[in-house]
């Protein structure tokens, strides 16, 4: 009897190709959904992928905004473990929480790298479909936000009209941005830049931005999951 050819992908690994590592856009993919699922009806929910922080030196792949900042980073058994540390570092500075979706094999060497505050989940490949997304380490707060790191995802309007606001604009309008977060840091609670920047991330137009920053709509998202209607 003729033995069935295996795939490329199979005859490498020895794996069936419909359990190999998900990669990037498979973990994505089923990420997005868990979040769909997660904030299913709630109305001040943005999703925004690949957002630059500290003036673009780090993009996280996913960000959840409600009245706290939640980053999602992305790590397939492919990605290379090497930038995880330098991008902690960053994400340490802005996000209230972080969440690593990796590969089974990235979340073992995960596990050991990421910070401790970090919640780790692995992305289980399955025989169809999407992978499963199993939580192996739970998260926490970040008590280490810097506020300085935070102003610095307003765009320069924004930072503006946070100072007119306050009334606390004099001698900055034609400054540089980064005199006029100075300004804003040196002026206000916490709490104000907190609540500016999450407003600003919630109401901003990515269609205008550059650098593959967009948002996410979570019922597109949903109604493309589904597919096409059926037919009666």
């Amino acid at each position: 009897m003729a033995r069935t050819p295996m795939a490329p992908q199979q005859r490498r690994t020895g794996v069936p190709a419909e359990l190999q590592p998900p990669d990037d856009a498979a973990i994505r993919a089923a990420l997005t959904e868990r979040i769909r699922l997660r904030f299913r009806g709630r109305t001040r929910v943005s999703v925004i992928e690949e957002l630059g922080l500290r003036e673009g030196r780090a993009r996280v792949d996913l960000a959840v905004v409600t009245d706290t900042l939640h980053g999602y980073e992305i790590k397939s058994d492919r990605d290379n473990r090497r930038r995880l540390r330098r991008q902690a570092l960053i994400y340490g500075t802005v996000c209230d929480r972080m969440t690593l979706v990796a590969g089974q094999r990235a979340a073992r060497w995960a596990t050991r790298q990421a910070p401790d505050w970090w919640e780790i989940i692995e992305a289980v490949p399955r025989p169809a479909g999407r992978p499963r997304l199993r939580q192996v380490r739970r998260g926490r707060i970040n008590r280490d936000r810097n506020p300085r790191a935070l102003i610095e995802l307003l765009w320069r309007v924004e930072t503006l009209r946070l100072l007119l606001e306050h009334d606390i604009e004099r001698g900055v309008v034609s400054k540089p941005r980064a005199v006029m977060w100075d300004r804003a840091i040196d002026s206000l609670p916490t709490e104000t830049i907190v609540s500016a920047v999450m407003a600003a991330l919630h109401d901003r137009d990515y269609r205008r931005n550059w650098g593959g920053t967009r948002r996410i709509d979570l019922d597109a998202e949903r109604k493309s999951n589904l597919g096409p209607p059926r037919k009666r």
